[in-house]
């Protein structure tokens, strides 16, 4: 598998244009939960900074600790009203930030990319003692759903990484032990997209997994995807596709 840091280098606008947002009730939840208006917390991998934006009105301050370049750009240009946010170029597992610098660490699709022992050493580091850890993803909710199972179908013929990089890698078993031998609070809110053709494929293309225009099996996938829209698009011509946003909370020390 290629450098993590580097894997969307070529996608960010896909990424920032097409990616889901976080629902607001996961947000209410975490304002009771994880972090005051007083809180320093540092958000890992925090790519164009679609998670970022939503924390930084609740807290005190946010750092943004994002490796790659052009995704930090982007993150850097759409922050521009919030003067309480830092972006820096750091990775989750070497940050730089000072021990006991931090009131809540959260990391937003990003958990999966990381070395999860390398990345407890560093976080016990910089965290203060006590303070929460939130892991978060938007989950494709595959529950009794034909568009699911087709869209997966998909996936694994004609995305050869999407085996490898799947963020379903890591394990609620994996997550409780990261954490152990504290509990895990398992967050769950309904989070839909809804998308015309375009922006359906554009939330593909900005997956590190789907094949480059010049790559095998991109024309392929793009087909499939047509005739996906064409079976399941309502009257009205979007597709709503059914996904849930997933949050583990938790602490280190």
């Amino acid at each position: 598998m290629s450098d993590p840091t580097r894997r969307f280098s070529d996608k960010v606008g896909d990424y920032a244009r097409y990616r889901p947002s976080y629902p607001e009730g996961l947000l209410a939840d975490l304002d009771r939960l994880a972090w005051t208006s007083t809180s320093v917390i540092a958000d890992i991998g925090a790519g164009t900074g679609l998670w970022t934006r939503l924390v930084a009105p609740r807290v005190a301050r946010v750092v943004a600790v994002e490796p790659n370049g052009p995704m930090r750009t982007q993150g850097v240009a759409e922050s521009g009203g919030l003067t309480n946010v830092e972006w820096i170029d750091a990775t989750g597992e070497a940050t730089g930030l000072p021990d006991g610098s931090l009131d809540a660490i959260t990391c937003a699709q990003a958990f999966h990319w990381l070395d999860a022992i390398r990345a407890a050493v560093e976080w016990r580091r910089v965290l203060k003692p006590g303070a929460p850890v939130v892991l978060l993803w938007n989950e494709r909710d595959q529950e009794d759903s034909n568009l699911q199972r087709a869209y997966e179908e998909l996936l694994n013929r004609w995305c050869p990484d999407y085996p490898k990089v799947n963020h379903k890698n890591v394990t609620v078993e994996g997550i409780q032990a990261f954490f152990a031998p504290y509990p895990v609070t398992v967050l769950k809110h309904p989070n839909d997209q809804r998308f015309d053709l375009e922006g359906w494929k554009g939330r593909l293309r900005s997956a590190s997994y789907c094949p480059r225009p010049q790559e095998p099996g991109h024309e392929e996938m793009m087909s499939g995807l047509d005739g996906l829209f064409r079976r399941f698009h309502d009257p009205d011509g979007l597709m709503t596709f059914p996904y849930r946003t997933t949050a583990y909370l938790s602490r280190l020390t």
